[in-house]
Formats: structure tokens, sequence, C-alpha cells
């Protein structure tokens, strides 16, 4: 083993703990990555109405 194994064994683990953790640790949320491209609904979904003014 190199003998500059320890030392950056040593400054990856310094680093690992100076490091911030992201705001949120949950993964997100399905609807976050919905397509803004409308889809067809499966078959035999109700219609819902189309809004008056868009």
């Amino acid at each position: 083993m190199p003998s500059s194994s320890g030392a950056m064994t040593s400054f990856t683990f310094f680093t690992a703990f100076k490091t911030p953790l992201p705001l949120y640790l949950s993964p997100p949320s399905r609807s976050s990555r919905a397509s803004c491209v409308p889809v067809d609904a499966p078959e035999g979904t109700a219609a819902r109405p189309k809004p008056q003014h868009v």
C-alpha cells in the first residue's frame, strides 16, 4: 500500500464531514417530474370539463 493512502483517506474523511447536507433529504415527489405536455387518459376514464377561458 502506498504511503500516501493514509493522507488521502484522512482528507476524504475530513471533506465528507465538512460538506453541508442538502436542504431536503427526501426524494422529490413524482409530480415534480410531471410533463407539461398533456397525455391521453387510460380507457374508461371519465372526461373532465375543459375551462371556458385559458
